[in-house]
């Protein structure tokens, strides 16, 4: 659910800033994305925060890509606008 939410959210955003249309729905959509992406990566995250000394590397890994993926997304969402 949260790698099918990703790709729409970058989509709408972009198309969102490629139109300027007064009515435009792609922003509000890819928020909607975003939001439901990270609401899986925190749901992901938290048990295998709780029962990590328990779980074996791999499924680590599964737990927590999606919500470091959501920070590095947010990350570069925040500095981007300073860089450029």
């Amino acid at each position: 659910m949260f790698a099918a939410s990703v790709a729409p959210a970058v989509v709408g955003l972009g198309i969102a800033k490629a139109t300027e249309e007064a009515t435009n729905l792609a922003q509000p959509l890819a928020l909607l994305f975003w939001i439901i992406g990270l609401l899986f990566a925190i749901a992901a995250a938290v048990p295998t925060l709780r029962y990590w000394d328990g779980l074996p590397g791999t499924t680590r890994w599964l737990g927590t890509l999606p919500l470091l993926s959501i920070s590095l997304l947010l990350t570069v969402a925040l500095l981007t606008p300073l860089l450029i």
